[in-house]
């Protein structure tokens, strides 16, 4: 398939530190916010400092670190309200958030808010998406999986924002997402997840083609 080895993203003209010097920075800024989460007493400086160094990271694995380490946190009760919506909003800005995490977000936020409050959070990321020039980044196998047993509801939800969506740059980076992630784990759900795609006005003809292909594949 044409689309399925694709990994594009980011902005190639910035000069991004090393992975390694973005997990440290990153560390370094976390340990604390972590310390204050559980003396109770996280302030809205905290989440700041995170997502300030968030906001100029360009790795995408250390971005997905750092989302695994606080998004539990982020969407607690006790959460500082303030702190995490600069978080999410600096993940939705950053071109090098992978789409892993981005689809993490969509799920957590339409869970925990109202739908007013998601219909803002999807304008927004409408928005991110129409700002890229190229697709988002997507995390391999290995390096992000799909939770065991989570794969048909990942179809079921991915389904419905591509039907959503009136962003390219979203529909491609889902494509090589659905094909890498979502295909060998449900496939009995792919077809309707293959049908969202080929809906879609704005998806390209290079996807509907793989998506015709994969469908006589199948």
């Amino acid at each position: 398939m044409t689309m399925k080895k694709k990994r594009t993203g980011g902005n190639p003209a910035r000069t991004s530190p090393s992975p390694r010097a973005n997990l440290e920075l990153l560390a370094v800024q976390i340990a604390p916010l972590l310390d204050s989460i559980k003396a109770g007493n996280a302030s809205t400086q905290a989440w700041k400092s995170v997502s300030r160094v968030i906001g100029l990271t360009t790795d995408a694995s250390a971005i997905s670190q750092a989302w695994d380490v606080l998004h539990e946190k982020a969407f607690s009760v006790e959460a500082d309200a303030e702190g995490v919506s600069e978080f999410i909003n600096v993940l939705l800005r950053n071109r090098a958030t992978p789409f892993q995490v981005l689809f993490e977000l969509d799920g957590f936020v339409k869970h925990h808010v109202d739908a007013s409050s998601y219909n803002s959070f999807w304008h927004n990321s409408e928005q991110r998406w129409a700002a890229m020039t190229s697709p988002g980044p997507v995390q391999a196998r290995g390096e992000w999986n799909v939770r065991s047993g989570q794969a048909g509801d990942a179809c079921d939800r991915l389904a419905v924002m591509v039907a959503k969506t009136r962003q390219e740059h979203f529909i491609v980076t889902a494509w090589i997402f659905a094909l890498e992630h979502l295909a060998d784990p449900a496939p009995s759900k792919m077809p309707a997840l293959v049908a969202a795609f080929q809906a879609n006005p704005v998806t390209p003809a290079a996807v509907k083609v793989d998506a015709l292909i994969f469908k006589i594949d199948a």
